[in-house]
């Protein structure tokens, strides 16, 4: 399964603070609070995932920082089928180094909550190796 097949929902459910007017259209300088839902390889025996996190997309130059966190609270409930896991911090940095080339550093630290087996855990590290 290609990661791209394992988001089933990826829904923007409140924006928390307007973008400056002078920003690229393609930079976001808000809070969004996200909803992504994902179909977990593994078949019948991992659950399917889901999160609610926060992210913002922080610019500075031709420089992206993005910051996503987790968010807790009884306005995003748990649905039937999910088991909440918890993007505790996650983020990447996008610097330009050459005028052909861009430094990325991606950082992430997760909870997928509940148990996953090993067999499923370590044929997913080998297809990201």
């Amino acid at each position: 399964m290609k990661s791209d097949d394992a988001i089933i929902g990826d829904e923007v459910v409140a924006v928390l603070e307007p973008k400056p007017e002078n920003a690229p259209s393609y930079v976001r300088d808000t809070w969004d609070i996200r909803h992504l839902k994902y179909n977990t390889p593994g078949g019948f025996l991992v659950s399917n995932r889901d999160f609610v996190s926060q992210t913002k997309t922080f610019t500075e130059g031709e420089n992206i920082l993005r910051v996503t966190s987790a968010v807790q609270g009884d306005e995003f409930p748990e649905e039937s089928g999910f088991l909440r896991a918890q993007m505790i911090l996650s983020g990447w940095y996008v610097e330009k180094a050459s005028e052909k080339q861009l430094k990325i550093v991606f950082v992430n630290h997760s909870d997928p909550s509940g148990w996953i087996p090993a067999m499923v855990v370590n044929s997913k590290l080998l297809d990201a190796a």
